[in-house]
């Protein structure tokens, strides 16, 4: 089993004009290896972690050899940089106790530009007035246990940077969406997300792309 944790840019949208890069995912995948898709709209890594419908609900059906692709950060805007940290670190440390094989996902980027440059993605400042980097927290978290990390903040940069501020509308939701995908924007993700299993040699998982 291939389990997926995220939020609405992840999830499997029932809105047409939506999708999730979650939901374009399976066809890249061979028979013997089934996805289950439990992002869900406006989950923080705290939401989705403490529900037990969502992240209990994978670590009830999760056994030896699965694999988990965790991907937060869009609903974490005003979390701390330990709290974040601490989270991520969770996800990992839970699903390894499974025997389980978590993947950390950094968060698609958003098409917001200044001029022809993307802008600055999925940071803040805290209440103490500290930058939080959490595309940065994730990728310190798969250094320190170990894990692949798939930096979709930097490849989506680079592919919107490339679309442009006058193209990006052709693969976001109704056209006006900086942070939603229509399926042709989810459809580009998701490749992106088979290209990175192949790239960092993510095995057995890669055995089962087509």
């Amino acid at each position: 089993m291939l389990y997926i944790a995220g939020d609405s840019t992840v999830c499997d949208q029932t809105d047409p004009a939506y999708a999730g890069w979650g939901q374009l995912l399976p066809p890249y995948f061979n028979l013997g290896l089934s996805v289950a898709n439990y992002a869900d709209s406006g989950e923080s890594s705290a939401s989705f972690l403490g529900s037990s419908k969502l992240w209990g609900a994978i670590k009830g059906a999760m056994k030896a050899g699965d694999y988990v692709l965790i991907q937060f950060g869009h609903n974490d805007k005003t979390i701390s940089a330990t709290d974040f940290k601490t989270n991520i670190t969770a996800y990992v440390t839970q699903t390894k106790a499974k025997n389980a094989f978590p993947i950390l996902v950094t968060p698609i980027a958003r098409a917001t530009f200044s001029g022809n440059t993307v802008t600055a993605q999925h940071q803040h400042t805290d209440s103490a007035g500290n930058l939080v980097d959490l595309p940065a927290i994730i990728r310190q978290v798969g250094v320190a246990e170990n894990v692949p990390v798939i930096d979709l903040t930097a490849v989506t940069t680079e592919w919107l940077t490339q679309v442009g501020p006058n193209g990006w509308q052709a693969y976001h939701a109704l056209g006006t969406d900086a942070t939603h995908t229509n399926r042709a924007g989810a459809a580009v993700n998701a490749g992106f997300v088979r290209d990175a299993i192949v790239g960092l040699n993510i095995t057995p998982l890669k055995s089962f792309l087509r």
